[in-house]
């Protein structure tokens, strides 16, 4: 575990939110389905690593490791190479008996590196209505203190925000065909 009093106060890093046309239901499994996707393809591997039912409170909790490679910035190859590998966490609850419509809240952050940066993405899926799923989605981001952190971060950060926004629509792209594709299957 990261010592947190090393990193920065979390900052907001983007925010989105969608409507999606599908029921909650499909929407859930195509999120429990989304992946191997072709357009997401720094995702290399999905581990189920935890799964908690609990029946008489209508929840479900689900803890998956995500195994991800990403191009490297040119700036930084000397330093790490061509590409760097990373490992997330994320942690779902399903919420079936919740009063106004269903949720599935989904906690995401990267374990490794975290004593140089840490992501946190939130992410939700709540049913709005028969056939209607509310999505929203926000990360913050964190650095390791010290004199980088007030000079080189803003800027790592503003790159890392587009770089971040750009795999959120891809995320979401990815979402709503595994949703189509879900809602046939039904």
């Amino acid at each position: 575990m990261t010592d947190t009093t090393k990193l920065t106060e979390a900052v907001p890093l983007y925010s989105n939110q969608h409507l999606l046309d599908h029921d909650w239901g499909v929407v859930t499994a195509a999120f429990l389905q989304k992946f191997p996707d072709p357009s997401l393809p720094y995702v290399k591997s999905v581990e189920t690593v935890n799964r908690v039912v609990c029946p008489e409170q209508k929840t479900m909790d689900l803890r998956r490791l995500f195994y991800c490679t990403y191009k490297i910035p040119k700036l930084a190859e000397k330093l790490l190479g061509k590409r760097t590998t990373v490992v997330c966490v994320e942690e779902s609850h399903w919420d079936l008996g919740r009063p106004g419509g269903r949720r599935l809240t989904v906690h995401g952050r990267n374990e490794t590196g975290q004593s140089i940066l840490r992501i946190d993405e939130v992410c939700c899926y709540t049913e709005v209505a028969p056939g209607r799923t509310l999505y929203t989605q926000s990360a913050t981001v964190a650095y390791r203190k010290g004199m980088l952190s007030g000079l080189l971060m803003p800027m790592a950060g503003e790159v890392l925000a587009g770089v971040c926004q750009r795999n959120a629509h891809k995320g979401l792209s990815a979402m709503t065909a595994s949703s189509e594709r879900e809602k046939v299957i039904q």
